[in-house]
């Protein structure tokens, strides 16, 4: 969502979310008349993303796993749930609040996985610690790198602080 905004300058309402179990869609765009353009690929982050970094142009990539159409018998769409995914709330909240809700968003989502990495919290509680982050830094104006990376520490300092003065129950190790 918030890649789309930033890439387009669409707001909220014209963005939306679908889980797509296959993992096969990675992006749709209606267009003014009605009609879907989507972009389909292999079931690795790294095509969409490299289709992101080098658009319009394409890289050579026959040596990468590719789609296989024939194998592929339909395409599944689900809405998401807000209650099972409360970060897709998290993210139309950056787009919202602009500035520099988007480092904060991301400094306090890296520093609670990074928390759970360690079995220091269980992976339920990303997201609600990312929240209280947000709830608790409010986002200053995006001028330069320098305001992001103020953001950016503030919101790992306040991530570790919670995570010290709460005694959270030891994260079950795999």
């Amino acid at each position: 969502l918030i890649e789309a905004h930033s890439l387009f300058g669409l707001d909220n309402d014209r963005l939306g979310v679908l889980i797509q179990r296959q993992s096969v869609v990675h992006a749709l765009a209606e267009l003014t008349d009605g009609a879907i353009i989507a972009h389909l690929g292999a079931t690795d982050m790294r095509h969409p993303i490299q289709a992101a970094l080098t658009a319009p142009h394409t890289l050579d990539t026959r040596d990468e796993t590719r789609l296989d159409l024939d194998t592929l018998s339909r395409l599944d769409f689900a809405p998401v749930d807000p209650a099972r995914f409360p970060a897709i709330g998290l993210a139309r909240r950056v787009i919202d609040e602009g500035g520099t809700s988007g480092a904060i968003m991301n400094a306090a989502n890296e520093a609670a996985v990074e928390a759970f990495i360690q079995h220091r919290i269980p992976f339920g509680q990303i997201t609600e610690l990312t929240a209280e982050a947000m709830d608790a830094i409010e986002p200053a104006p995006l001028t330069d790198l320098g305001s992001a990376l103020d953001a950016d520490r503030l919101a790992r300092e306040h991530i570790g602080s919670l995570i010290q003065r709460v005694a959270w129950p030891r994260a079950a190790r795999p």
